[in-house]
């Protein structure tokens, strides 16, 4: 990417997580702590559902409450799911002062030490200061782009956490397969297939791996189903983050950032002409 750089998106995950830190009350936070604070936290959000539960049943028939009951164990079970990957991607986005000076259960839980506190706001100030140096530029830079770029085809590129399908080569061409939900012009054909014709570029960074899964909305006692919308979904592990479209010497160019929740890597293509096709069904 020229501009939406990994270091500039470095700066927005730290500033992301660090805005949202809250602090612990002093105190020495050794092991017994730790335990009975998940143990606090784990029965708060459970009184949290409960009540949130409470508000939505005022409104509903008896026959919807019994269809939907409140379920204590189920809330457990998925604050836990929540916590044990929160423990899993407690470190990331975070300075190694505080990846490696805070435990990591306190961090899923969103918790730093009061004696932490200072030095987080002094770091979030120094972030948003280069963030706000490098937004301008990119923002300077990106008018520039749009005035070399149709209007139509900027239209086309609203992706951001759009999910990647499939990516296919034929020929000189390739075909970009995502579902970008509510996001196409098309009410009623979410997908949208957009096919790079005249390729002269073609990079894809190792790692990105499309498996294609159909999402179950029947879940549950309610079955979810939006008005207009195709009954199926079909997703995958993958997202775009952000992306760059380029006009230069006759040719598109275009940059995209993508994840899986894990990695960010890039694939990049530049071609002679971009086509785009939303579709209800993707098949």
């Amino acid at each position: 990417m020229r501009y939406l750089t990994r270091e500039w998106f470095a700066l927005v995950q730290m500033e992301n997580r660090l805005r949202y830190l809250k602090r612990l009350p002093e105190g020495n936070w050794a092991e017994g702590e730790i335990r009975s604070f998940v143990r606090r936290e784990r029965e708060a959000y459970v009184l949290r559902e409960r009540k949130d539960w409470e508000v939505w049943a005022k409104g509903q028939t008896e026959e919807m409450k019994a269809a939907q009951p409140f379920d204590p164990a189920e809330s457990a079970a998925w604050f836990n799911s929540g916590y044990r990957l929160g423990c899993r991607m407690a470190n990331r986005g975070l300075p190694d002062w505080l990846a490696e000076g805070v435990d990591r259960r306190l961090l899923a839980l969103g918790y730093i030490p009061a004696q932490l506190w200072t030095r987080r706001g002094t770091e979030l100030r120094r972030i948003r200061r280069s963030l706000r140096r490098m937004n301008e530029r990119i923002r300077e830079a990106k008018a520039l782009e749009e005035q070399r770029i149709p209007e139509d085809i900027r239209r086309a590129f609203q992706l951001h956490d759009a999910c990647l399908l499939s990516i296919r080569r034929k020929g000189g061409n390739a075909m970009l397969l995502l579902n970008n939900g509510g996001g196409t012009p098309e009410w009623g054909k979410p997908y949208e297939r957009l096919t790079f014709r005249g390729l002269t570029l073609f990079s894809r960074e190792p790692g990105i791996v499309l498996r294609t899964k159909e999402a179950d909305h029947s879940a549950g006692p309610v079955a979810i189903k939006v008005e207009g919308m195709p009954d199926r979904e079909i997703l995958s592990g993958w997202k775009v983050l952000y992306w760059e479209l380029y006009r230069e010497e006759g040719e598109y160019e275009v940059r995209f950032m993508l994840t899986n929740g894990e990695r960010e890597p890039y694939l990049t293509l530049r071609c002679r002409e971009i086509e785009w096709v939303y579709l209800a069904d993707p098949t």
